[in-house]
């Protein structure tokens, strides 16, 4: 990774500065736009330069009072940008601003807020971000471009994977004073420029004394409309308004964080937090549908102190399930890892358990047009016979479906099914221990299933009675989320629970998500032990698509071959979001965003 500052340049001498990184502005192949107020990766702005605010926003909007939230477990740590720790809720949200901000109205598209223009080459891999002036910390010390610069290199090296990978290869460079310069490698897509621009800046004469990639309770200095008011260690945090902050008249931010206090108080068990909302204390959570059903029969709900926002999901839903670890050979033969994904009995879970308020998953791009959710087209069965060896006879003429055990009726069929698949691949149930075993060498088939949570809970322990019906002892351990990532990325799980969310435009990320050794020889492969040639062929086809059509093909083969090489035994999603809220203490305008549910833009009606 190669950070370098140039201050203070201009004409001549930031040109050359520029050129120096292998790419000159005026050269036509990477030429970059005009200064903008706004950047869309693949699609024009739908708000002009000339915008006020936000169609979602009240410029109006009275501000006071405080906003009660809630969040789950315990925090030991006010930065969230670092894999180790809990982290408090609202830091993430509220403390800092970045180059851009996200549109509440658009995929992909950022809006100027500590950057006054942004202009990105047409490739999208060079961008010129040029500081307001007016950017301020909370402390007054005015944004320039080496806290940005800082905050790359801080980043690159220390922060969430996400971060360290969209900043692995690329050159940020201070150009001027309030001017930043970033060339992405070519990997990159469109995308990498708005995401750099959502990124949060960090002040350079805080952390620069401070060590980032520590857990830490002192509340740090921010930029952003909210500041740290006080903390009690583990259980709340309350954040304050910023009076004079910066940009509260930009367009961007105009009708937003009304709330003079928002107060977030942790709870350690879901049962606690429900009924704090029900009693008043939490002033909006979302809930489930189950308990928006007993919030809506609560004297609450009754006497109309709670009402509901329901939201539809716009975006990308990925692949929830128990993913297999394939570096544990007991699951290298697909036969086994398809045996045991037919003994879920999901619907059963969802009617008796859940009260029918699930949708079970069944792509790694559900809910986005290129999902593989019906039969393959000629084309495409075409493509699936260059690698004939991936794909079982019947996925060439329908599409792929989970396993779901139908109790009671479907019982005996499906264990027989699970059963055959697994003498197949050489596993019988051992006569005298009743366990499921290895022919060749004994190893039994137990496991235990690596969570961060246990949210699957009623899902899992309804499979794990049906997996003891064929001699397999399954488990579920649940660990902080930093053990969780740390076990999931040095291998050491059996099956893993993951909640995997693709990105709305998905690009070179899938590459380290599937691809083998032969594509991530850096790492070693992706973190599941997959090595699928099949998959590696379509992650090159996305990775080389000049039009939306090759994309969409290429991703809906990579959604087919991932699901019959059934590397995931899937769970469940909810395809709607409600928001229970205290109807009587907050207001919300009449026009909900395309894009989330817009709560920077409520207010208090007292």
């Amino acid at each position: 990774m190669r950070f370098r500052a140039v201050l203070a340049m201009t004409g001549a001498v930031r040109q050359a500065a520029i050129c120096g990184l292998g790419v000159c502005l005026g050269a036509a192949p990477i030429a970059v736009s005009e200064p903008s107020h706004a950047y869309g990766a693949y699609s024009e702005p739908v708000y002009g330069a000339d915008f006020t605010a936000f169609t979602s926003a009240n410029p109006d909007a009275p501000k006071g009072c405080t906003l009660n939230l809630s969040a789950s477990g315990a925090f030991d740590t006010l930065n969230p940008w670092i894999v180790s720790g809990r982290f408090a809720g609202g830091v993430f949200e509220l403390l800092y601003d970045g180059l851009l901000t996200n549109s509440p109205d658009e995929v992909s598209v950022g809006y100027t807020l500590i950057a006054e223009s942004v202009e990105v080459s047409e490739d999208g891999q060079l961008a010129v971000f040029r500081i307001h002036p007016q950017a301020r910390f909370h402390d007054d010390h005015p944004i320039l471009a080496d806290d940005v610069v800082f905050t790359a290199k801080t980043f690159g090296d220390h922060a969430r994977p996400f971060w360290r990978l969209l900043l692995k290869d690329a050159e940020v460079t201070a150009t001027g004073e309030r001017e930043v310069t970033v060339r992405f490698p070519e990997s990159a897509d469109r995308t990498a420029a708005l995401s750099f621009g959502l990124m949060p800046v960090l002040p350079e004469h805080y952390w620069q004394e401070r060590d980032f990639a520590s857990i830490t309770m002192e509340p740090p200095l921010g930029s952003s409309a909210y500041r740290i008011e006080d903390v009690d260690p583990g259980r709340s945090i309350t954040f304050e308004r910023v009076r004079d902050y910066w940009a509260k008249d930009l367009p961007a931010q105009r009708g937003s964080y009304n709330f003079d206090r928002i107060r977030y108080d942790h709870y350690f068990d879901e049962t606690t937090r429900f009924q704090a909302l029900l009693k008043g204390d939490i002033d909006r959570m979302r809930v489930s549908e189950d308990q928006w059903q007993r919030a809506d029969r609560s004297p609450a709900g009754q006497n109309g102190e709670i009402e509901v926002l329901r939201l539809d999901a716009w975006w990308p839903m990925g692949m929830n399930g128990f993913y297999f670890n394939l570096q544990d050979d007991r699951f290298e033969d697909v036969r086994v890892r398809e045996a045991l994904s037919l003994l879920v009995p999901f619907e059963w879970v969802n009617t008796r358990l859940l009260n029918g308020a699930y949708g079970r998953t069944e792509s790694y791009f559900e809910n986005a047009t290129f999902a593989a959710t019906s039969p393959p087209t000629q084309e495409e069965r075409a493509a699936m016979r260059a690698f004939e060896t991936q794909f079982p006879p019947d996925a060439f003429e329908r599409v792929w479906t989970p396993g779901n055990l139908d109790l009671p009726d479907g019982v005996r069929p499906a264990l027989r099914q699970a059963l055959d698949l697994l003498a197949e691949a050489g596993w019988e149930i051992d006569p005298d221990t009743r366990s499921l075993q290895r022919v060749s060498d004994g190893q039994t088939l137990n496991f235990t299933v690596l969570a961060s949570s246990d949210s699957q809970r009623k899902l899992f322990g309804a499979w794990q009675q049906q997996l003891e019906r064929i001699g397999v002892e399954a488990r579920m351990q649940v660990v902080d989320a930093s053990a969780f990532e740390e076990r999931v990325n040095s291998g050491d799980f059996d099956l893993a629970y993951r909640f995997y969310v693709p990105s709305e435009r998905p690009g070179a990320e899938q590459v380290r998500m599937w691809g083998s050794a032969r594509l991530n020889p850096a790492s070693g492969g992706n973190r599941f032990g997959i090595d699928n040639p099949a998959i590696d062929h379509f992650l090159k086809q996305l990775m080389a698509a000049e039009t939306e059509a090759e994309r969409a093909f290429a991703l809906r083969m990579l959604d087919r071959t991932l699901q019959w090489g059934y590397y995931v035994v899937p769970s469940y999603q909810d395809k709607q979001w409600r928001y229970a809220y205290r109807s009587g203490k907050l207001a919300r305008p009449d026009r909900v965003p395309e894009l989330g549910d817009g709560t920077k833009f409520w207010w208090c009606q007292q």
